[in-house]
């Protein structure tokens, strides 16, 4: 082994380390991007869901006292 071949192997391992962790850091960004985004259309469909039952609610109980 010569000493080229050292000095590309030690510029070539802590390069991909840190490519490898870079790359790693924004695949998890965004992976939570894309959760909360999951997450926020899920309460919104909550939050319209029972903003319905509540109208229906709110008209039936208007025709019973009618």
């Amino acid at each position: 082994v010569n000493r080229l071949d050292l000095n590309i192997l030690a510029i070539a391992v802590p390069s991909s380390l840190i490519i490898g962790v870079a790359l790693g850091l924004v695949f998890k960004r965004i992976r939570a991007l894309f959760a909360k985004r999951t997450a926020t259309t899920e309460a919104e469909s909550i939050l319209r869901k029972a903003r319905e039952e509540r109208r229906a609610m709110l008209l039936e109980s208007q025709e019973e006292l009618l």
